[in-house]
């Protein structure tokens, strides 16, 4: 995780903060931490995520994102183990909402400050920054999320969790990005149901809007993959809503193809499997790729969800 010290009480009238002080360029030296990166600031009471920038009169500053500010010095910021108490009870939820993220992730972030009392077993690494990036995505900080869980893969590679959350970031900060990663994640013969069809998802969006004769190659891959997805064993872990839109993929790319009547089988089956999602009842009328279609698939990123476990 890459942190940098920071002096709160230097910040410019822009209210950036000065990155030009001893501790702030050592650390950004050690780190190689360049113009244009995401990092943490802290000076041991405060913590925020900040974009590293240039600035004319100033030299390197970082603009802090506010949202992600987390006091460390708190008096309830001390005991491990009731603050881990209560992360516990956030994190067994369903499901989290934007009050609860920034609740979990200001929990997770206090946890790395502290040492774990003897006999308590500390948050595993790989774990902590996959919950922190999970929450940033919810707070709707991808960028600072994507520092998150790439610190996550790094220390362990090949999670289905963690390559999908990446895979879900990655798009929203970067789609080209995302697609090009989308090829080496689907390449992997190991990769889970669930991953395939994020890939599946992630890498039509440019192929559908893609040049004709890049069409001609990446569709035939798409539709690939969908062949090697039905074939999956674990294919029936994936939620029936994400199996729908892998079906609403195929039946598009073949209808870019002229496939027709292949493709109107194919949309009506995904209407079957998911007969609430109005993108998919929209295709099934389809008679040629035209605008309506690109704005379905246009559509088609908003309703993924590639968190599904």
């Amino acid at each position: 995780m890459k942190t940098v010290f920071a002096d709160f009480n230097a910040m410019t009238e822009a209210g950036d903060l000065r990155l030009e002080l001893n501790g702030s360029t050592r650390d950004r030296r050690e780190q190689n931490i360049k113009i244009g990166d995401w990092v943490w600031l802290s000076d041991g009471e405060l913590f925020v995520g900040a974009l590293v920038r240039a600035d004319e009169q100033e030299g390197v500053v970082g603009t802090p994102r506010w949202r992600t500010l987390v006091h460390l010095d708190d008096d309830d910021a001390k005991d491990y183990s009731r603050i881990a108490i209560q992360l516990n009870r956030i994190q067994s939820q369903p499901s989290l909402d934007v009050d609860a993220a920034a609740q979990s992730f200001r929990l997770l972030t206090i946890l790395g400050s502290l040492d774990a009392p003897e006999g308590v077993p500390r948050i595993p690494r790989g774990v902590f920054h996959y919950c922190r990036a999970v929450d940033l995505s919810l707070l709707d900080e991808p960028q600072l999320a994507l520092v998150e869980i790439v610190a996550a893969r790094n220390g362990q590679s090949g999670n289905p969790y963690y390559d999908l959350t990446y895979l879900d970031i990655l798009s929203r900060v970067s789609p080209a990005l995302a697609a090009e990663v989308s090829l080496t994640l689907a390449a992997d013969p190991n990769a889970t149901a669930k991953v395939l069809a994020a890939c599946i998802n992630v890498r039509s969006q440019l192929t559908l809007f893609g040049s004709d004769q890049r069409f001609e190659t990446a569709g035939q891959e798409i539709l690939g993959w969908i062949g090697r997805f039905d074939r999956l064993p674990d294919r029936g872990d994936v939620p029936a809503s994400i199996v729908a839109l892998v079906y609403l993929v195929r039946g598009l790319v073949l209808l870019r193809s002229g496939r027709r009547d292949e493709a109107h089988h194919v949309l009506r089956i995904a209407q079957q499997i998911d007969p609430s999602n109005p993108s998919i009842a929209e295709s099934v009328g389809l008679e040629s790729f035209d605008d309506q279609a690109r704005d379905i698939v246009a559509r088609l990123r908003d309703r993924a969800s590639l968190h599904a476990a």
